[in-house]
């Protein structure tokens, strides 16, 4: 659904480059934008979302089963937390 925002009237752009307000905007760039914000995801790295939102979710998932344990401690959660932490920056499995 593209609309109007009352942050951005008068500002339009199709094809080419834009900003609004610090965000770069590219042609073919996907912006997603909620309640709490906006995020400019790059066209080169939209083909990525579909696996790195399984990968978040399967983090979530695996935090979510920790809170519903019995026997739930800040010192546990943080535990769980930090084993879901990768090791370097995740990279696409796919290219």
């Amino acid at each position: 659904m593209i609309g109007r925002s009352r942050y951005c009237e008068g500002k339009s752009c199709v094809g080419g480059s834009s900003s609004i307000s610090l965000l770069a905007v590219t042609s073919g760039d996907v912006i997603c934008v909620d309640d709490r914000g906006a995020i400019v995801i790059p066209k080169p790295l939209v083909r990525n979302v579909p696996e790195a939102a399984e990968e978040v979710l399967r983090r979530s998932g695996l935090v979510g089963e920790y809170i519903k344990r019995p026997g739930l401690t800040p010192e546990g959660l943080a535990d769980t937390i930090s084993k879901l932490k990768p090791a370097k920056p995740w990279k696409p499995k796919s290219k």
